[in-house]
């Protein structure tokens, strides 16, 4: 069933939907909302961010920062810590762009939108966290890797650990990541629990 009014609170940053029929309490419901943002300069949400490249030439990328509340700027969501989700994502990006989020990328597959070449990357469904975690970077990026297996007796998979960076500065990540794959090890130790994500 549509809504039959939608009304917005500026103020309150939140949007009501009235239905004709009263939904009754502990329903499973599906929602639907096709909505508009933008890529605002403002360091808050789904934003653009600007660096000059090696060349002099000034480039943009587009990261989020949605701690505590700025996840709304981007989707339209429950953004208490509280209410946890999962999140399937997808972004449709130039095909010459690097698109990174959470989890694992599944698929990529290429496009054609007003004749403009485009993939959409699709990433795998994240374990159930709060929206100020989700993260999504699309940018022209390079990375260096390395792969750790955490000591743990039952733990007998490998994770890639990745440092991206604009292009042609992946070789000052090399300290980065020497210590995200130690503290992914340590951590897992001490805490005796496996690594949760893929990557």
């Amino acid at each position: 069933m549509e809504a039959e009014t939608i009304s917005f609170d500026e103020d309150l940053e939140t949007v009501a939907f009235a239905f004709a029929q009263e939904i009754p309490a502990g329903s499973d419901v599906v929602i639907f909302i096709e909505f508009e943002g933008i890529h605002n300069d403002q360091l808050a949400g789904f934003y653009r961010s600007s660096y000059t490249d090696y060349a002099g030439e000034k480039r943009h990328l587009v990261i989020t920062q949605f701690q505590s509340t700025d996840c709304r700027r981007c989707f339209p969501s429950f953004d208490e810590p509280a209410l946890k989700a999962t999140f399937s994502s997808s972004l449709i990006v130039d095909r010459h762009l690097v698109a990174l989020s959470n989890t694992a990328e599944i698929s990529s597959i290429n496009l054609e939108i007003d004749s403009i070449p485009k993939k959409q990357v699709t990433f795998k469904t994240t374990p159930k966290m709060s929206t100020y975690l989700v993260a999504y970077v699309v940018g022209e990026l390079d990375f260096i890797e390395t792969v750790v297996n955490p000591p743990l007796p039952a733990n007998s998979h490998k994770y890639p650990v990745r440092v991206y960076t604009i292009k042609g500065k992946a070789v000052h990540g090399k300290y980065a990541l020497s210590l995200a794959s130690k503290v992914l090890e340590f951590f897992s130790e001490y805490f005796d629990e496996p690594y949760s994500l893929t990557k």
